[in-house]
């Protein structure tokens, strides 16, 4: 009889997890493709947001002068980088678009990586004008307009391994906890109970 209840207790726990995933504490969304981009890295190296599947990627929108919310968001990416595990930093990702694109560039991004002791998976991109705008219009397509800076609605998409935007969290008030948790979950998803039940 107890082993039959087992069975049961899996089959409604695996059609649970087919049906709506891990339980997420940021703004879950629909899962919905990251649009992809290309820009440049603090070492000089071009990277693609494509490159990047198989991590769990955090992306948010800084200034390497890091005024008005940067510095509390710096500092929790730095919290919440510090929580992972060494095992899982190699499957995490945490990537900053400049919001300041005629400023910011490659020995800029690498003077604020290095002043701020970023983690070694972090990437500061920068780029022309028309590639970053293009990068905030796909991840603000309701409230950025060409000129507009996203600076002023700093938010943080926290993207799956396969690409998916699948949550995201307002900067700065969001708990560095929080973040590590939805890291972990969308890093556990591909662990979780796998029945027939799931299509």
């Amino acid at each position: 009889m107890r082993l039959r209840l087992g069975i049961v207790l899996a089959a409604f726990l695996g059609l649970a997890a087919c049906q709506t995933g891990p339980y997420l504490r940021g703004q879950a969304v629909s899962r919905t493709t990251a649009p992809d981009f290309e820009l440049v890295s603090q070492s000089g190296q071009p990277l693609r947001l494509a490159e990047l599947q198989g991590r769990v990627v955090v992306l948010t929108f800084l200034d390497t002068d890091c005024t008005g919310d940067c510095p509390d968001i710096t500092s929790k990416l730095i919290e919440t980088a510090g929580q992972i595990d060494y095992s899982e930093s190699g499957r995490v990702a945490f990537l900053a678009v400049t919001t300041n694109p005629e400023e910011d560039n490659v020995e800029k991004a690498a003077q604020f990586c290095h002043l701020n002791d970023m983690p070694a998976n972090f990437y500061f991109l920068t780029g022309a004008r028309p590639a970053v705008e293009a990068v905030w219009a796909g991840f603000y397509p309701s409230n950025t307009t060409p000129a507009a800076s996203p600076l002023a609605k700093t938010r943080l998409a926290v993207i799956d391994p396969v690409g998916d935007i699948r949550s995201y969290f307002s900067g700065p008030d969001f708990a560095p906890d929080d973040l590590r948790h939805d890291i972990r979950a969308l890093l556990s998803e591909e662990n979780l109970l796998a029945l027939p039940l799931c299509h």
